[in-house]
C-alpha cells in the first residue's frame, strides 16, 4: 500500500484545493479563446498561402489564387534541393549542439571543476550584449574566413546561437 501512496496525488496538493465551477457558457468561451490563441496564427498563415494580393485596410485578401504554389512546385524551381539543404543544415546543427552540450552539461553538473562558475557565466554573456553587434562581428569573421553562404558557416552560426 505504501507504493500506491507514493504514486497517487500528494495530500498537500489536494488539501487546500477547491473545485472551481464555471457555467457552460464561460467554459465554452474560454475554450474558444484558447483555440483562437493556438490556431489563430496558423489560420492567418493558411490565408496568406492562397492570397495573391492583400492590402492594408482590407481584412481579407482582395485576390485569391494558387499562383505562388505553382511557382514553388514548378519543375524548374529547384525546391527539392533547397529542402534537402535545409534538412542537412538542421541535422548537422542539432548534431553539433548535441556533441557539445551533452558532455558540457554532464561535466558542469557532475564534476567539481575549478572554473565551473566562469563556464556557467559564459552562457549568460550573449544576453549581456545587443544581438546586432554580435551578428555584425560574426558576419565580418565569416566574410574574412570565407564561410559566408557555406553549409559549415550556417551550421556553426546556428549551433553557436542555440
Amino acid at each position: 500500500m505504501k507504493a500506491l501512496a507514493l504514486v497517487s496525488t500528494p495530500a498537500w496538493w489536494v488539501k487546500g484545493r477547491r473545485k472551481v465551477r464555471a457555467s457552460p457558457v464561460l467554459q465554452t468561451l474560454l475554450l474558444l479563446f484558447m483555440l483562437l490563441a493556438m490556431f489563430g496564427p496558423l489560420l492567418n498563415l493558411l490565408i496568406w498561402t492562397v492570397a495573391e494580393s492583400w492590402y492594408f485596410p482590407h481584412s481579407l485578401p482582395s485576390r485569391w489564387g494558387l499562383k505562388y504554389w505553382y511557382q514553388v512546385f514548378n519543375p524548374y524551381s529547384d525546391v527539392s534541393s533547397s529542402l534537402l539543404t535545409s534538412v542537412l543544415i538542421a541535422l548537422l546543427s542539432v548534431g553539433v549542439c548535441l556533441l557539445i552540450s551533452v558532455p558540457a552539461g554532464y561535466a558542469l553538473s557532475r564534476r567539481k571543476m575549478p572554473l565551473r562558475m566562469l563556464f556557467m557565466l559564459l552562457f549568460l554573456i550573449p544576453q549581456a550584449f545587443p544581438n546586432l553587434t554580435v551578428y555584425m562581428n560574426v558576419a565580418r569573421l565569416f566574410y574574412q574566413w570565407g564561410l559566408n553562404g557555406s553549409i559549415a558557416g550556417w551550421c556553426w552560426c546556428i549551433a553557436s546561437t542555440v
